[in-house]
């Protein structure tokens, strides 16, 4: 079940945590990319994001709010 846009912005910053309605999809952006579509960001990754480079296809990550 998608949900509805909130609030879509079609650009997004490093750290931005946001919601990819078309594709029902939570969206982490870190270095220089971009999203396909506009997105709703919930939130913000401010500590560690340098780690998001060693992520493969399959692994699992856990964020926890500080």
């Amino acid at each position: 079940m998608a949900l509805e846009d909130e609030n879509p912005s079609p650009s997004a910053k490093s750290g931005d945590i946001s919601y990819w309605s078309p594709g029902s999809a939570f969206c982490i952006f870190f270095g220089r990319t971009q999203p396909y579509s506009p997105v709703n960001h919930l939130g913000k990754v401010i500590g560690g994001l340098n780690l998001f480079e060693s992520v493969l296809n399959g692994d699992r990550i856990v964020l926890s709010r500080k």
